[in-house]
């Protein structure tokens, strides 16, 4: 299955680059905002109408915008701490699409290149306890990681820091795990749960070493862009949490997304939001429960107990699309090496959405081909249903697995 799935990713990547499409994703973002940094200054990273410019004139220039079309487009910023921004400057003698080539092509050998490294981790870690092999293949096609070389997506890094941080963690190292920790404030909004439960559980080394970090980051940061950049950044992220066109909140995986689709469906924001609501409150009591049994959990289950929190952490988050379940990965290989959770659960969070798509178009092509009429099923909906509710799936196992008790407790060395 993992061979058909990679070939079926790269059809669709060689689908989008014919089409040209490809190329105006989420890396459109990455790549002009370095260009900005580079030629006008740090300070300039977050002007909207600077980089709206490089944008608007790539895309024309790649006849993927029409001119006339220049007052309703919606600029892609990348609203992250100058540091972060830094190493897309190094794009800044390429093209989109050459750049777009050899990040994507970077970013597959990077992922290849950490997971097989930390798989081989898993062993030293738990040396006692009895592992299957975990095939590079299974992990290598999931379905996140896909989404996110299609998007010139960057959450290939934040699943290495949030690998390194467990491991470290794991491995009685916890200040340098906070310092990994530190990597996820590209995307602040997967710190929401875990920040509190680090304080609640008194870890405090793992607090120590993201202290350090974060606050270094972001005095260089600042340094970088001054006042008139820390200023705009804050004034992009008050546009994204009021509803920045440009986000796609119906293309996520949270309770927001399925606010969204039941007002629509309802024709009535209150069901919408009210299901949203009540499914973010059930979400986090199920935080809750696991909360409770931290202490009276062995070392072998505190990745089930992490992996839960993450999963919950991009069912409850404002900002959440599939690719940001890329940070799921380092948790869910441990899970099923250890054999915490079923072999076919992890198989079905990584592969089902790919195959859901197959499905779909495979349907769609009969229908079209022998009845005339294709399927008008929304892809993008099966898309976001079906990782939401797969990501759900994993929160609701962790759970329970976790309501069981250990013989040695898991606790932080000072």
């Amino acid at each position: 299955m993992s061979l058909i799935l990679i070939c079926f990713y790269i059809l669709i990547f060689y689908d989008l680059s014919i089409q040209g499409t490809i190329y105006a994703n989420d890396f459109l973002a990455f790549w002009s905002t370095g260009r900005v940094a580079y030629s006008n200054g740090f300070n300039q990273i977050y002007n909207l109408e600077t980089i709206k410019g490089i944008q608007t004139r790539t895309l024309i220039d790649l006849m993927l915008l029409n001119p006339k079309n220049l007052s309703s487009f919606q600029v892609f910023p990348f609203p992250v701490l100058a540091v972060f921004i830094a190493p897309f400057t190094l794009f800044k003698q390429f093209d989109l699409k050459t750049a777009f080539w050899i990040f994507t092509g970077a970013n597959f050998l990077f992922c290849c290149g950490y997971l097989a490294f930390f798989s081989k981790q898993i062993k030293i870690i738990f040396p006692f306890v009895k592992q299957i092999d975990g095939p590079l293949f299974l992990f290598i096609s999931v379905f996140p990681i896909f989404n996110c070389l299609i998007n010139g997506q960057i959450d290939l890094f934040l699943m290495v820091c949030v690998g390194e941080w467990i491991r470290n963690s794991l491995l009685d190292r916890p200040v340098l795990g906070g310092v990994w920790l530190t990597g996820l404030i590209i995307k602040p909004q997967t710190l929401i749960l875990i920040l509190p439960l680090l304080i609640f559980l008194k870890l405090r080394k793992n607090l120590e070493g993201f202290l350090f970090a974060s606050t270094l980051i972001g005095i260089i940061s600042a340094s970088l862009c001054g006042i008139t950049g820390m200023t705009d950044l804050l004034n992009i992220w008050k546009l994204y949490i009021t509803g920045m066109g440009s986000a796609c909140p119906s293309g996520m995986i949270n309770w927001r997304m399925i606010a969204l689709v039941l007002s629509t469906i309802s024709s009535s924001d209150l069901i919408g939001w009210s299901t949203g609501g009540l499914g973010a409150v059930l979400t986090c009591f199920l935080v809750y429960k696991m909360y409770k049994q931290f202490t009276k959990l062995g070392a072998e289950k505190i990745p089930v107990f992490w992996l839960g929190v993450f999963s919950a952490t991009l069912a409850l988050t404002w900002h959440s699309h599939y690719h940001m379940a890329a940070i799921l990965i380092p948790l869910v290989m441990i899970v099923y090496q250890l054999k915490s959770l079923p072999a076919w659960m992890v198989k079905t969070w990584g592969w089902g959405t790919p195959i859901l798509w197959m499905v779909d178009g495979i349907a769609n092509v009969i229908s079209k081909n022998y009845f005339g009429v294709p399927l008008s099923i929304d892809q993008g909906l099966i898309i976001t249903l079906s990782g939401f509710t797969l990501n759900l799936m994993l929160l609701v196992v962790c759970v329970q697995k976790c309501s069981g008790r250990s013989n040695e407790p898991y606790l932080e060395k000072s």
